[in-house]
């Protein structure tokens, strides 16, 4: 089973969603610095996971689930002043 297409996973690398959405915080803030050419494609695959996400159907892992998925928001809320995004919910 693939979780993630392979655009995705080409700029991911070994990178976790949670690491990428830490990673658009962090420039989006002004904490990191990064091309804007690697920031658009990481906003690419946040949005795409905001939009494939599905809820955990694990209560063990139900509250890391959900806090990847408010952090990956966060990220993209943060990063909306460089990019035009609609928060999903």
């Amino acid at each position: 089973m693939e979780y993630r297409e392979q655009w995705a996973d080409r700029i991911l690398g070994q990178r976790s969603l949670l690491e990428c959405a830490l990673d658009v915080r962090m420039t989006a803030s002004g904490a990191g610095e990064r091309s804007q050419e690697a920031q658009n494609e990481d906003v690419r695959v946040l949005r795409d996971a905001i939009q494939c996400w599905k809820p955990s159907l694990c209560d063990r892992y139900k509250r890391f689930d959900d806090a990847v998925y408010e952090l990956i928001n966060a990220a993209l809320d943060e990063a909306s002043g460089e990019f035009a995004y609609m928060r999903v919910d």
